[in-house]
């Protein structure tokens, strides 16, 4: 527990980059867990009642974090239109991965996937008017070869199918530029609660398709 303590100290008193790195590592971590756990999951239920049942166990950390962060007021929104293309674009992207994670092995879903921070670096210039150095732009040469290594290509990996995990990335990426757009105008307990209805609605929309009892 000390132990702990000290690291959100440093945490805490570290520069804004260390602490965005933190956060993205510490995030990557816990969505890979959500992706086993889903790969898992939506092998017995359907895709639309998984994504709606689990919003509601998301809401339980919304709420707890609206309340730290001052009550039901955070979550207004001033950027409607911004918001609602994210959530399209969350929407899309999950079902997308969803379905790819149910017809191939998770570890090529993930490798592709990982394409999406390679994809944000590239579109940063021209959609954030953010500067990518030629440091960044080796990097990013360097991530599409590292990804083609972690796949290892064979013919059963580059079927017409693995286009459907890269649609994921490119799609998760323009998802973090309208994310990184929306920060200056709305809180992150908002953005993340109207992306969860969002995702909720849209599973409890597939409800006439079948829903398996839990």
């Amino acid at each position: 527990m000390i132990r702990m303590r000290g690291l959100l100290i440093r945490l805490t008193s570290a520069p804004a980059p260390v602490k965005g790195i933190a956060c993205m590592a510490g995030g990557g971590f816990l969505l890979t867990l959500n992706d086993a756990v889903s790969k898992w999951l939506t092998a017995e239920y359907p895709i639309g009642e998984f994504l709606f049942l689990r919003g509601l166990f998301i809401m339980v950390p919304i709420a707890i974090v609206t309340r730290w962060s001052g009550g039901i007021g955070v979550l207004r929104i001033r950027d409607f239109r911004g918001q609602s293309v994210r959530a399209v674009l969350t929407t899309t992207s999950t079902y997308l991965f969803i379905f790819a994670i149910g017809i191939m092995p998770l570890a090529d879903v993930i490798a592709i996937v990982f394409a999406g921070p390679l994809f944000l670096t590239a579109l940063a210039p021209f959609l954030l008017s953010e500067r990518v150095g030629w440091r960044r732009w080796l990097a990013v040469i360097a991530g599409f070869v590292g990804i083609l290594v972690m796949m290892r290509p064979t013919p059963e990996t580059w079927r017409l199918v693995a286009l459907v995990p890269l649609m994921v990335a490119l799609l998760a990426a323009f998802r973090d530029i309208v994310t990184r757009k929306l920060s200056f105008v709305d809180t992150s307990p908002a953005t993340l609660c109207f992306t969860t209805v969002a995702v909720m609605l849209s599973g409890l929309a597939t409800v006439p398709l079948g829903w398996k009892p839990v």
